[in-house]
């Protein structure tokens, strides 16, 4: 296995589990923040998208 072979592995196994994550998430509670500082879980479901 080449190193672009393994990186490009890596890469769809990630996609995947984020893509899983975000899924599982429980769309009545996407206003969770465990602090008012922090993001809730849509802001942050929708930055790991923008960035993926």
């Amino acid at each position: 296995m080449t190193n672009k072979d393994f990186f490009k592995a890596c890469l769809v196994n990630e996609m995947e589990a984020t893509a899983n994550v975000i899924a599982a998430l429980n769309s009545d509670k996407l206003d969770y923040r465990p602090h008012p500082t922090n993001r809730s879980a849509h802001e942050i479901a929708k930055h790991i998208i923008a960035h993926a």
